[in-house]
């Protein structure tokens, strides 16, 4: 894992609360959204070869390193509106591994783009298996 992902297993075991209790959604609430057909999009924070492992259909893959990114931040931006205006979608759901970085991406895709709704998932993709879909992979 630690070769594969550039990281230790455990490095988002502690549960970090970054955002208000009103920037949040369970895993179970995202799925109750996406089984309605609400126009949404799921943005995962995760690196690209996380993301190769799982990840949820339909979801876009922009890495927490590419919205920190001052060199990057600019075509971030423009990618998170030309989807969310092509497919008209009224709320972001930021998604990581376990919660953590997610709740970051959110404070940076409000900075980019505050007039859009964006909020986190509490306990990502852990949660998604959890609470959601038992068949879904954690690593």
């Amino acid at each position: 894992y630690t070769q594969f992902c550039g990281a230790a297993p455990t490095d988002k075991e502690i549960s970090l609360t970054l955002l208000g209790e009103q920037d949040r959604i369970t895993a179970r609430e995202l799925g109750e959204v996406r089984g309605k057909g609400e126009k949404c999009l799921v943005v995962d924070v995760r690196t690209e070869t996380e993301v190769e492992m799982c990840g949820l259909d339909g979801s876009l893959n922009i890495p927490l390193e590419d919205l920190k990114s001052d060199g990057k931040r600019e075509e971030m931006k423009d990618k998170l509106e030309k989807v969310i205006c092509e497919d008209s979608c009224q709320e972001v759901f930021i998604l990581c591994r376990r919660g953590n970085d997610s709740q970051v991406g959110v404070e940076l895709v409000r900075k980019m783009l505050p007039s859009v709704r964006v909020r986190d998932v509490v306990g990502g993709l852990h949660a998604w298996t959890r609470d959601v879909d038992t068949n879904f992979p954690v690593y």
